[in-house]
């Protein structure tokens, strides 16, 4: 029986036709609950004031530190594709691709990176780029 589930599912499909199966849907909800149940069980999970410092600490960033942060999580994240055969060199971004993304995009991925360090889950940023605060 399915008490709650999220529609991740609504725009599935090619050319504007749903070709999801029924057992896709479900399993697709029982990955979700088994992941949020992990985080939400850790041990290792910060307390929500924690959260909420870490993100403090975040958004009262000037926009170049924040930015210079991204960059170092981006080309991480670039490095680690490049290795792992995901892309070619010439689909690697420059440096200067990241100034016009947003602020609270900036923030979130951050935050993202800052929960899984938290859990004991692997980034591809040391944890001090996250936490901490010049």
């Amino acid at each position: 029986m399915v008490r709650s589930g999220f529609f991740q599912w609504i725009r599935a499909g090619w050319s504007g036709i749903n070709f999801v199966q029924p057992q896709h849907v479900i399993k697709g909800m029982k990955r979700h609950d088994r992941n949020s149940k992990a985080i939400l069980e850790s041990p290792n999970l910060p307390t929500s004031s924690e959260i909420a410092s870490a993100y403090k600490r975040l958004s009262t960033l000037p926009q170049s530190d924040l930015t210079k942060r991204y960059t170092a999580l981006q080309q991480a994240r670039q490095s680690l594709a490049l290795q792992r055969g995901k892309i070619k060199t010439d689909d690697i971004k420059r440096q200067n691709d990241y100034f016009n993304v947003p602020r609270e995009q900036i923030i979130e991925e951050l935050m993202v990176e800052y929960l899984k360090l938290a859990l004991g889950k692997p980034s591809p940023i040391p944890q001090n780029i996250v936490t901490s605060v010049h």
